[in-house]
This record gives structure tokens, C-alpha cells and sequence, in this order.
């Protein structure tokens, strides 16, 4: 393979990468200084990315976490400062979507492909969930130790059968866990 530079010299960190499942032509990173940018144009010889920081919630914050939704792709989830933020035109207007999440780290995020917008947050009090029929976030931590920072989540989906679907989850200091999805058992 032969690596290519996408993006300008910089000292700056990238602190988060998103590819856009919905769009693969679309990506969207940010940067340690506060800095986000999209490109509509990935697979072009010079891509061309727009630096959209001046457009989040919170423009002198970085955003530490991004992802997309498989099935949207205008649709755009954002974790920055202790909030979390959907934009359903690539990064140009935000809602923020806290509802009555507890005001602490948020520290990843991860939606669920088979549920209706369904989407799981990390948070340093463990994990939590939300999907399009519920009207704010519930808890979803039984038998997590308490108080677990989240920092990692990772889905696993079975072809054969969503009841064999799982959600992983990273630690700090707690160690790994998995638990099954929270549409699994519920579904009708």
C-alpha cells in the first residue's frame, strides 16, 4: 500500500475520524485546536476539505468524538465539551440532543445500525441509550461496575439473528464487558 497526505502540514492532533457509511465520499475529522473539517470529494486526487468549525455548537472547543448514520447521510453526531449534537445536514446547523444526561464527560458514541436511529453514549458514569421513539435517554448499565468510565464501545452484529447482537464496551481501569443490544429483547 502507499499511504497519501489528504491534508495540509500541520502540528496539530487529529482527535477524531469519521467516515461516512451513507456517503462514502464524504469524511468529516477534527483536530486538537478546535478545528472540523468535511470533504464531499474523498476519492478525488486532491480532496477539498471545508473547514466547518465556525458552524458547531461550540466553535473554540474541539469535538472529541463523530459519527454517522449508515442510512442518512446528511445526518451527523458530534460529542463536544459534555454535550452531544446532531446535525441532519453535514455539519451546518446542530441540535443539541443531552435531554437529561447527567452534565459529565461524555467520551464516545455509537449507533445501532438495526434500531431506529438507535444510539449509545459513553459516559463516565457508564453507558446510556436513546432511539427515535424514546423521548430521553435511559440508563443502560446493569451489572457495569458503578461509576465505569466508558471509554471504547464497539457493535457486533450476527447475520442469523439480532438476539445474538452485541454491544462491547472499554473501561478505564474496569475492564471489558459486552451486553446485548438494548432493542434485542424488546423486539415484538
Amino acid at each position: 500500500p502507499v499511504w497519501t497526505r489528504l491534508t495540509k502540514s500541520s502540528s496539530m492532533n487529529i482527535t477524531a475520524i469519521e467516515h461516512c457509511e451513507g456517503d462514502s465520499s464524504r469524511l468529516y475529522y477534527s483536530r486538537s485546536d478546535a478545528r472540523f473539517y468535511r470533504t464531499d470529494s474523498l476519492y478525488m486526487d486532491t480532496p477539498r476539505f471545508k473547514d466547518i468549525s465556525s458552524k458547531t455548537p461550540n466553535p473554540a472547543s474541539t469535538v472529541n468524538w463523530i459519527e454517522t448514520h449508515p442510512n442518512k447521510p446528511a445526518t451527523v453526531y458530534i460529542l463536544q465539551g459534555n454535550s452531544i449534537y446532531r446535525s441532519n445536514d453535514t455539519g451546518n446547523t446542530w441540535i443539541n440532543i443531552n435531554g437529561t444526561l447527567p452534565g459529565i464527560p461524555k467520551n464516545c458514541l455509537l449507533l445501532d445500525k438495526q434500531a431506529t436511529d438507535g444510539l449509545y453514549v459513553g459516559t463516565d458514569l457508564g453507558v446510556f441509550y436513546r432511539d427515535s421513539t424514546m423521548s430521553d435517554w435511559v440508563a443502560y448499565k446493569t451489572n457495569l461496575p458503578t461509576n465505569s468510565r466508558i471509554t471504547e464501545m464497539e457493535m457486533y452484529y450476527d447475520q442469523a439473528t439480532t438476539s445474538a447482537c452485541r454491544i462491547s464496551s472499554g473501561t478505564s481501569g474496569r475492564g471489558f464487558w459486552r451486553r446485548d443490544l438494548y432493542h434485542a429483547n424488546r423486539a415484538p
